[in-house]
């Protein structure tokens, strides 16, 4: 059976931040209210005795997830159980998307988050911006949400980690040139690098002081 496509903008949350969804929510609206962008949280489930059911079949159709992280959050058995691995193993493993929000500030440095991009500066989060700061930031978050959620699907080389860049599902992992670079031998010996300021006026600080490099044999 072929598999379902990805879709949709999973968000995961602690129901005690549920104020910053509904901030995050307003701030999307002109993108869902376009069809622009399908985004998908917990408020959308209509019955309740089949919530984990809902939330697997949301991670399976989501190309995006955006984590809003807080102490709430890490603390969270759903998320940590229900919500976060399968998250985790589609971003490795399919080439899902994680977006995450620092709401407040948070041990996420010892947690597999830490390895993701951040929507904003996790050493300033959102519950310590101003209110004008705050509007601000969040439109920036929404525009990083539409370019994650949008962004072709990619699939990371075999044992990577999650840190480093990905490659396009059929491109190789480097760009092939459109020139062969001429290499040039240097035969072995002593010679001077670099410039003096008093020898050449246009001379930066990083070519300075001349002195001497030696190639071995």
């Amino acid at each position: 059976m072929a598999a379902r496509a990805r879709t949709q903008l999973f968000i995961s949350y602690s129901r005690e931040d549920a104020d910053w969804l509904r901030r995050l929510q307003i701030v999307l609206r002109p993108l869902t209210r376009n069809q622009n962008l399908d985004v998908w949280d917990d408020t959308r489930i209509q019955d309740v005795s089949k919530w984990r059911a809902e939330i697997q079949q949301a991670v399976a159709l989501a190309r995006a997830a955006v984590l809003l992280v807080s102490p709430n959050f890490l603390d969270s058995e759903c998320i940590a159980n229900d919500e976060l691995p399968p998250l985790l193993k589609a971003a490795e493993e399919e080439g899902l998307t994680i977006l995450w929000v620092a709401v407040s500030a948070s041990l996420y440095e010892v947690t597999a988050i830490a390895a993701y991009q951040a929507a904003n500066n996790s050493a300033t989060p959102s519950d310590a911006l101003s209110s004008s700061a705050l509007n601000a930031e969040l439109v920036k978050i929404a525009q990083k949400i539409l370019e994650a959620a949008t962004r072709p699907i990619v699939l990371r080389p075999a044992n990577s980690p999650a840190n480093i860049s990905p490659k396009m599902v059929g491109e190789p992992l480097l760009p092939k040139l459109p020139f062969e670079p001429e290499m040039i031998l240097i035969p072995a010996g002593e010679f001077r690098i670099g410039s003096e300021p008093q020898q050449d006026r246009d001379a930066v600080d990083d070519e300075q002081p001349q002195h001497r490099l030696s190639l071995p044999d």
